[in-house]
């Protein structure tokens, strides 16, 4: 959602940026934010602590680009490269399409052409994303409930403990 006043037609106050949810997404969205000037990003999450859940998760070559632009990419070594990526059907099973791509001998020594796709635990990733974000972007206990278009004075968030605050623009990141 994006209240009329994107534009930030005064320069004195920042872009108010509020990400809903504190998972690689959100992390990562925050971490790109951050680095913008006059943007002030905040990520509400629902959960007292963040949590590192999830599964194993491929870390491809786009991935790997993206985490490179975010400073992030050289604190994710760990994992296990994988020189053959299949898409499957979920339901099925069956094979939808497989990508062959020799690994370079030199991965993770630093001497690498490029990075492998790899085999890693989604804690991994969040750990490393969450080790980039600035003090003080992360609000916990934060459960969205409802929203309202202020118009030109923003978005606001209204939250299950009775708070609320004020954006310009709302980015969800909660996952499913």
């Amino acid at each position: 959602m994006v209240a009329d006043n994107t534009t930030n037609k005064s320069s004195s106050r920042p872009l108010r940026v509020a990400v809903v949810g504190g998972g690689p997404g959100g992390l990562a969205t925050a971490i790109a934010l951050s680095k913008t000037p006059n943007v002030e990003v905040h990520i509400y999450e629902k959960d007292k602590i963040l949590r590192e859940v999830g599964a194993g998760i491929n870390i491809g070559p786009n991935s790997w680009n993206v985490l490179e632009l975010l400073g992030v990419a050289d604190s994710l070594v760990s994992g296990h490269p994988s020189d053959v990526v299949l898409n499957m059907n979920g339901r099925t099973g069956a094979e939808l399409h497989r990508m062959e791509r020799p690994v370079d001998p030199e991965w993770p020594s630093g001497n690498w052409k490029s990075r492998p796709t790899i085999r890693t635990q989604r804690t991994k990733l969040q750990s490393a994303l969450l080790a980039h974000v600035p003090p003080g972007v992360i609000r916990l206990s934060k459960k969205l409930e409802e929203m309202t278009d202020l118009g030109e004075k923003g978005i606001e968030l209204r939250f299950a403990d009775g708070t609320s605050e004020a954006a310009d623009l709302v980015v969800g990141a909660d996952g499913i």
